[in-house]
């Protein structure tokens, strides 16, 4: 929580995580037994790096970021009622637009999946600016 982060998302208010493991263990408890899901901080890179294996490996790319946004230090909460973060389930591909080639279509938005967690009160804290 810094000024810098409220500025630039002109945020109106902010959810502060108290008790990360408790917040995860609640969402856990609400999705399937067979799904896969992390909580970690996001890696930020420089764009002058290769990418490298890890884009592979779909659970890296989801924990990952260019430097540009480092300024955000995020943690973030991934979870997949699928196989998508497993190695060799994606496919990823390269285009470069004006090259002759059609951009694919975005990928669909994610469905929503509600969950009941209990009342955050005790978990978190709300601050309003």
């Amino acid at each position: 929580m810094t000024d810098e982060l409220r500025v630039r998302f002109e945020a109106k208010a902010c959810v502060q995580v108290l008790r990360i493991a408790s917040l995860c263990s609640r969402i856990q408890n609400e999705l399937p037994k067979t799904a896969t899901f992390r909580a970690e901080r996001v890696k930020y890179y420089s764009p002058a790096n290769e990418p490298g294996a890890k884009w592979a490996f779909p659970d890296m790319i989801a924990f990952s970021k260019v430097d540009g946004y480092s300024w955000q230090d995020e943690f973030r909460l991934v979870f997949s009622l699928t196989d998508a973060m497993k190695y060799g389930s994606t496919a990823q591909q390269v285009t470069i637009p004006n090259q002759g080639t059609a951009i694919p279509p975005p990928a669909p938005v994610p469905r929503d999946y509600p969950m009941k967690v209990k009342a955050l009160g005790n978990i978190c804290k709300l601050h309003k600016y």
